[in-house]
């Protein structure tokens, strides 16, 4: 029979296993920030007839034609559906974890990863716009921000290197490729179903992807050191 020493032991290390630890919170609450912004966004389209969140909360050259920048923030937020943004949260824990803990404990840390986040995020926004100045089709979701993200843990190795990892290490080369290629097959994806449906666009920003993988190729030396964490 276990003795209540072994039987406390046992339980106390379940707590342990169940519970978060301070580097899982940042993300984490990131996460649960986009699941309440969806469901208030389904909620309002479903049960109340409201407005297209997607043509009032996202981004384009439209958008900043009528002088809605704040759309290259509130675009970051928003999803289309259940697919989207499950996806897009599955990344994110994914990636983000490690670059979360690659910045260390505390308010200050989690303050630093989230201002990596919305930086990557803005940036691949405007490189959206950019590329499609005269566009009005909105552009919704985190994915530029969460390729942000993977280039950032690109450089870390993952969350297994003390020190950044040169730009042509092996592990970020395939990093870089696992990226193209991802995109790539999405890309293709998305046309063949805007063939099927008749649509015929991509319904993908790409352009995103790329400004936002970019941003956290770069950014996350300066930030880490900035944060005392190089």
């Amino acid at each position: 029979m276990d003795s209540p020493d072994a039987l406390q032991a046992v339980s106390e290390g379940r707590k342990r296993r169940w519970r978060f630890t301070w580097p899982d919170w940042p993300v984490t609450l990131l996460i649960a920030l986009m699941a309440v912004i969806f469901l208030a966004m389904m909620g309002n389209i479903i049960f109340l007839d409201g407005e297209d969140w997607r043509q009032t909360g996202g981004t384009s050259g439209q958008a900043l034609h009528d002088g809605r920048w704040v759309t290259l923030v509130t675009s970051i937020f928003l999803h289309v559906g259940i697919v989207h943004i499950w996806l897009n949260m599955s990344a994110l824990a994914s990636l983000g974890t490690p670059v979360s803990l690659r910045f260390g404990r505390g308010l200050k840390a989690a303050l630093w990863f989230y201002a990596l986040f919305m930086a990557c995020g803005l940036i691949g926004s405007l490189t959206f716009v950019a590329t499609n100045w005269n566009g009005a089709t909105p552009m919704i979701g985190a994915s530029g921000a969460i390729f942000g993200l993977w280039a950032a843990s690109a450089r870390i190795g993952g969350g297994g290197s003390p020190v950044l990892l040169p730009m042509l290490h092996p592990f970020v080369r395939r990093q870089i490729v696992a990226a193209v290629v991802s995109n790539l097959i999405i890309i293709a994806l998305f046309l063949v179903l805007g063939a099927i449906s008749g649509g015929g666009s991509i319904g993908l920003a790409w352009e995103a992807h790329l400004g936002g993988f970019v941003a956290g190729f770069f950014l996350i030396g300066p930030f880490l050191r900035l944060a005392g964490r190089s």
